[in-house]
């Protein structure tokens, strides 16, 4: 691919992804960067602080994220706060009904998502080195997928960073640097806690037995540290994050409707990725991150995790590609029943503040079709997510095909 092809494709997406920072907005991203703030103000503990003074604060929810999250959002903030000025620190304190009107809202935005944009073209530089031949299929779809343009830049998720971590994982693994990606999926997994489910095939794909054990002490490492940096660490089990975190994994082992399945079609990936000749990570990574959402009660974000395998998969198949974008497309139907007006129409409210008030499509619609139009989506959703893990081994493995 000619490089001023590339250039051009690349120079768009990132002038479309910075008006979709500038203009778009979810509470989430203020939540995130407002417990971010407090590390500037000396509070390295997030999880004691906030189980001791949360009821007092303007906004009193909990931190529920792994500390190394903490650490990204307090470090970035006083760089945010030094490029806009101290009008972001008034405007991540108010939780009134005014604080959409804010003069300086767009540019507080942009830069608060601005490091989400520098690990997004990181993350296509990786993948172009794992699948070289189809530049610019990869970067057509990586920079113009719906997915991350929404799930990052819209609403403002942080899952961008345990996706580019992971990625680079499976590059190094590539490369037989397996303590390195070890090291990459722990840190992965300091930001949010599922790239630990990859660790077993990557312990798999390592050919001896001492480098194993380094491989898995170099991935639970970065936990380790961080969790030893924060004193008296029972504050972070007293905090949402031991709850937010059990309810996340009890989902995905048990299904939102009880049934064992998440589990069953982990083990069976690990047992065929155990007896498979060829220990290529991108098929039981994508098995285990997709699964996520097929068999668990899921936030659209975690898409983001399965993400950059959809799109390695994508560009060496029609069919899946096929299949991949109509995944996409249950996805986003499948978000306008959130009883959330920031899920859509809410995410223009910095345009148009008076968007947040617009009552949420779930409670627009008539009570008995709504939940009968839902199970229909996620069935289809489920259905064609099936259709994509079976072709995705079958691409894999050739030689049974």
């Amino acid at each position: 691919m000619p490089r001023t092809n590339l250039k051009s494709i690349v120079l768009y997406s990132v002038a479309l992804r910075l008006l979709f920072c500038s203009l778009l907005y979810h509470p989430d991203l203020k939540s995130q960067y407002f417990h971010g703030q407090f590390l500037s103000a000396g509070i390295t503990n997030i999880y004691e602080y906030l189980t001791l003074n949360r009821f007092s604060l303007g906004y009193s929810d909990t931190f529920n994220y792994p500390p190394l999250t903490y650490i990204f959002f307090g470090t970035w903030f006083p760089v945010a706060k030094t490029i806009t000025g101290p009008g972001i620190s008034l405007w991540l304190n108010d939780w009134g009904p005014k604080s959409l009107f804010h003069q300086g809202l767009f540019s507080y935005l942009l830069i608060l998502k601005l490091p989400y944009l520098a690990a997004d073209l990181a993350l296509l530089w990786f993948l172009l080195r794992l699948a070289p031949k189809f530049s610019k299929e990869l970067s057509l779809l990586w920079l113009f997928n719906p997915v991350s343009l929404y799930a990052v830049y819209a609403m403002g998720q942080f899952d961008i960073l345990p996706a580019l971590t992971t990625i680079i994982a499976v590059y190094l693994a590539g490369k037989k640097r397996f303590v390195l990606s070890a090291l990459l999926l722990g840190l992965g997994a300091s930001l949010k806690s599922y790239p630990l489910l990859l660790l077993p095939f990557l312990i798999l794909a390592v050919p001896k037995f001492t480098t194993k054990i380094f491989a898995g002490v170099a991935c639970l490492l970065p936990w380790f540290i961080l969790f030893k940096l924060f004193p008296g660490s029972g504050a972070i089990l007293q905090s949402g994050l031991s709850a937010r975190l059990l309810s996340q994994y009890l989902y995905m082992v048990s299904g939102s409707q009880g049934v064992l399945i998440y589990p069953f079609v982990y083990l069976l990936s690990l047992w065929l990725f155990f007896y498979s000749r060829a220990k290529n990570l991108l098929w039981p990574f994508l098995v285990v991150t997709l699964s996520v959402i097929l068999f668990a009660d899921y936030h659209l974000q975690w898409a983001m995790w399965s993400l950059p395998f959809l799109v390695l998969f994508s560009v060496r198949s029609r069919k899946f590609l096929l299949a991949a974008g109509v995944f996409v497309l249950l996805l986003f139907i499948n978000l306008l029943f959130l009883p959330d007006q920031f899920a859509y129409i809410g995410l223009l409210s910095p345009v148009n503040p008076y968007l947040a008030s617009v009552p949420s499509l779930p409670s627009l619609l008539p009570q008995i079709f709504t939940p009968a139009l839902h199970q229909l989506v996620t069935a289809l959703l489920v259905l064609t997510g099936l259709y994509l893990l079976i072709k995705s081994y079958v691409i894999s493995h050739p030689q049974t095909s």
